[in-house]
């Protein structure tokens, strides 16, 4: 277990500290058709994650486009405004274009990697290889940049 947690049970708290989410991203993360290790781990959430809800709401336009994003990710900008995160995780490009439409600074998967191999905190040729057999998907550009980056 240790080999397959490795990056969210060591690496975000090394790097970030405490790392809040809203609910639903802790529902998601409890979906029954999700990863059994992801699963536990949340069932056995760390002292560094906090989960919270927000109650905040933006004007009509920004409410329009956060309904276009699923409810994590909507959730989740809502949350990063409303105690105003230094920054947000995501992946889908549509959250990310509306979280730095408000000022929410940034980052994603490969970007935390990007960070955790700077810090030596990764073999990030094992770690790519790994996220490669789940279902995350990004871009082969992005693991190129990635592993060039790295060598």
């Amino acid at each position: 277990m240790k080999s397959r947690c490795f990056l969210h049970c060591q690496v975000l708290p090394a790097l970030y500290g405490d790392i809040l989410i809203p609910e639903e991203v802790a529902t998601e993360l409890r979906h029954p058709k999700g990863p059994n290790a992801i699963r536990d781990w949340i069932g056995h959430a760390p002292g560094w994650l906090r989960v919270s809800s927000s109650e905040y709401r933006f004007g009509s336009g920004i409410e329009d486009m956060l309904r276009t994003l699923d409810a994590g990710e909507r959730e989740a900008i809502r949350l990063a405004v409303d105690v105003n995160a230094s920054l947000i995780v995501l992946d889908e490009k549509a959250g990310r274009r509306v979280a730095r439409r408000l000022g929410v600074s940034v980052t994603g998967t490969i970007g935390i990697l990007d960070l955790a191999a700077s810090e030596g905190l990764i073999d990030v040729v094992r770690v790519v290889e790994q996220l490669q057999l789940t279902s995350f998907r990004a871009a082969p550009a992005l693991y190129r940049w990635l592993l060039e980056r790295h060598a």
